[in-house]
């Protein structure tokens, strides 16, 4: 038998090897899934998450953690998902959640919208939403809420309601009306913010702050 071929029936066996104590060390009992840890939920219960993970009372910490991050990566609402584990009892599961942009009132109360205005199944009263209201689900008002809340989260967190209106995207903030024509840059954010934040921080009244013209901003209102 050559050394090529004696290295390579080597190899071979170490990886049985591994394979079979991997399989082996699955059915020993001090490696049972002790503790479970989950991180980065905000909004879903996190019965949800483990409802979904499905972690069984002899659930080992060798056991393939692959298919607990997938069963709870298709939870609604959840757009990652991953699984790790700590030795010798711990499991630990990270989420990602879907961001909500707008509430909109739904048969039973207010449904929180993603950026697409898509619904998502989390609870406002129970995650303490303070988010801006839209009449009807609409992707270009909520693409034109997490565009704002990308670029000036103090303007986004002052937003009260947002709606379609004839000349473009009406946001009303803090008393007066935001005017940009479809989903705005991160340009006309900019420059609408200033102007709010300059004529806030004189106490002027202004009642429209128009930031549908390219670099322009045009300010309606008594200014004084």
């Amino acid at each position: 038998m050559t050394r090529r071929r004696r290295l390579g029936l080597g190899a071979a066996a170490a990886v049985v090897g591994l394979v079979a104590g991997t399989v082996a060390i699955r059915h020993v009992p001090f490696f049972r899934v002790r503790q479970v840890e989950v991180v980065g939920v905000r909004y879903l219960p996190v019965r949800t998450i483990l409802s979904n993970a499905r972690i069984r009372p002899d659930h080992n910490i060798f056991e393939d953690l692959d298919r607990v991050a997938a069963r709870v990566r298709a939870i609604p609402g959840v757009t990652d998902a991953s699984a790790s584990r700590r030795l010798p009892g711990t499991l630990r599961i990270g989420v990602a959640e879907a961001v909500p942009r707008a509430l909109v009132p739904g048969p039973g109360g207010m449904v929180a919208l993603d950026a697409r205005a898509r619904p998502l199944p989390f609870d406002p009263a129970a995650g303490a939403m303070a988010l801006p209201i839209v009449a009807r689900p609409d992707s270009t008002l909520t693409e034109t809420l997490a565009a704002i809340a990308d670029a000036d989260a103090e303007l986004y967190g002052a937003i009260e309601t947002v709606e379609q209106g004839r000349g473009g995207v009406v946001v009303r903030v803090e008393g007066c009306r935001m005017l940009f024509n479809g989903v705005p840059s991160v340009e006309a954010i900019g420059n609408a913010a200033a102007v709010w934040r300059h004529l806030g921080g004189r106490r002027a009244r202004f009642r429209v702050v128009d930031a549908r013209y390219a670099g322009r901003v045009f300010v309606r209102g008594n200014t004084a």
